[in-house]
C-alpha cells in the first residue's frame, strides 16, 4: 500500500467512490515545487514543476496496487505518475505518488489557475457522468 497526493478531481469523494468503489479519507497536504493550472478547453487541472510554487491537495494513505491500476487507466497516458515529497499539516515530509503533466504535454496547460469551488458547483456533476461513467 502506498500514499497518493491528489490536487484536482480526485479530491472529490464522489469521483473516488465512482472510480474505486470505496471512499478514501485524505488529509490536507501541500506539494512544494509544483504549480496547478487548468487544461486548455477542460475543466480539470494538471500540475507542472515550478520551484517557486506550491499546490494544495489531499494525501490518501493505503492506496492498493489494484486501486493504482484503476487510477492509472483513469489518468491514461496524458498524465504521468511520479514520486514526490509532500508536506502534511504537521510539517512532516512524506513520499507519495501523484499525477503530473509531463513536459511533452506542457502546451495542454492554460495559464488559468484551477478553482476547486467553481469546479464543484459548476462542473462536478457533468464530470461524473462523462469522465467517470
Amino acid at each position: 500500500m502506498q500514499r497518493l497526493f491528489v490536487y484536482g478531481t480526485l479530491e472529490f469523494p464522489q469521483v473516488i467512490k465512482k472510480l474505486l468503489g470505496v471512499t478514501l479519507v485524505g488529509e490536507y497536504a501541500e506539494l512544494p515545487g509544483y504549480e496547478r493550472f487548468m487544461l486548455v478547453n477542460k475543466n480539470y487541472p494538471g500540475i507542472i514543476r515550478n520551484s517557486m510554487a506550491r499546490v494544495d491537495g489531499l494525501l490518501y494513505e493505503g492506496v492498493t496496487a489494484k486501486q493504482f491500476a484503476i487510477l492509472d487507466r483513469y489518468e491514461d497516458d496524458f498524465y504521468e505518475r511520479s514520486r514526490v515529497v509532500v508536506e502534511t499539516v504537521d510539517t512532516q515530509s512524506v513520499a507519495a505518488w501523484t499525477y503530473i503533466i509531463p513536459l511533452r504535454h506542457k502546451r495542454a496547460l492554460s495559464n488559468k489557475p484551477w478553482n476547486r469551488e467553481d469546479f464543484m458547483h459548476t462542473h462536478l456533476n457533468r464530470f461524473l457522468n462523462v469522465r467517470c461513467p
